[in-house]
């Protein structure tokens, strides 16, 4: 049997056409309803849409599909052996993904089976009806990037670059800019506890304000010892910190613009690999969009892999510029459609 010219279903590394013969009568994959929540307010006509995001995005309920297939088989017994082969394919366990032949380059991630109808086993034509709650948006099963072999939508996807290489810090980032009591400043993601200065100790979230420089004072520049530039400063909470550590006091970044084709916002994976560049490779990142700074560091556990849980991919064009050094860096996420 072949799969060219019949419509399918893959799911747990089955297939409904290849490995049990069944011919695909109907199917239903209709959008997601958006979750709409509206409010009423006193003095005020109508009523107020609270639905939308921070990025005015819309939030949408699970899509319900149906699949509904069919096959004459003569023998009861084969038929109840089938059946039997069909519910332990699919219903008593899932992976999670279903890709659908008529999807093409798409799969339905997060699909949990919520129903399974079978025919009278009495009755030659053996038929099975088989729904399923899943992920809002259908993911195309190639990730996004600059791999031209890879399938492509022509409607949707993008050629473009999704992987950077940071800056060299000794080569290309010193000395770094004075900074002026009174300025509002950013710990980088790099900012370590032995770097903050003796007897401070700093949490990842503490990374993530603004401090006003209080104090100022000269540093010895000792890279042999972890240390560059030449300029401490004293923030509003009491911590001296050195120069590498302040993000204003950086003179390069990465610009990068990527595009998301996506219908709304998407969380990507952002990996890290140390590059050939000289000097120290810190793995914290400092992300900036606007004014607004997020902070990665630390590992997925088991992958070289930022712990990002807070930067995101808005629909369209992103603009943002990227601070670190001496690592290269990967943005890796995969374009979503209703």
């Amino acid at each position: 049997m072949t799969t060219q010219n019949q419509a399918y279903f893959e799911m747990n590394g089955y297939n409904t056409w290849r490995d049990f013969g069944l011919r695909m009568f109907e199917r239903s994959d209709d959008p997601a309803p958006p979750k709409l929540r509206r409010e009423s307010v006193p003095k005020i006509q109508g009523t107020i849409d609270l639905s939308r995001g921070d990025e005015n995005e819309m939030y949408f309920e699970d899509t319900i599909l149906h699949y509904g297939f069919k096959r004459v088989i003569k023998s009861q017994n084969s038929r109840e052996n089938l059946k039997q082969r069909i519910k332990n394919a699919f219903h008593h366990h899932t992976d999670g993904v279903l890709f659908d032949s008529v999807g093409r380059y798409y799969e339905h991630s997060k699909v949990v089976v919520t129903d399974m109808y079978f025919s009278d086993m009495k009755d030659p034509l053996f038929i099975v009806q088989i729904d399923f709650i899943a992920y809002p948006f259908k993911k195309h099963i190639y990730n996004e990037g600059h791999d031209i072999w890879n399938a492509f939508s022509l409607d949707y996807g993008t050629v473009q670059d999704v992987e950077f290489v940071l800056p060299s810090l000794t080569d290309s980032q010193l000395p770094f800019k004075q900074l002026n009591i009174g300025d509002m400043v950013i710990l980088g993601a790099w900012t370590t506890i032995q770097s903050v200065g003796e007897g401070n100790f700093i949490q990842g979230y503490e990374t993530e304000q603004f401090y006003e420089i209080v104090g100022k004072r000269p540093a010895t520049n000792d890279p042999s010892s972890g240390w560059y530039g030449d300029t401490e400063y004293q923030l509003d909470n009491g911590y001296w910190v050195r120069d590498q550590n302040i993000v204003q006091a950086r003179n390069t970044w990465l610009d990068i613009r990527l595009f998301n084709k996506s219908k709304h916002a998407i969380t990507p994976r952002i990996t890290h690999l140390r590059s050939n560049e000289q000097g120290p490779a810190w793995r914290g990142i400092t992300i900036q969009r606007d004014n607004n700074f997020y902070n990665l560091r630390g590992d997925v556990v088991g992958q070289n892999e930022y712990d990002n849980d807070s930067f995101r991919l808005l629909p369209g064009e992103n603009n943002f510029r990227v601070y670190g050094q001496n690592n290269a860096i990967k943005f890796v996420w995969q374009l979503e459609v209703l």
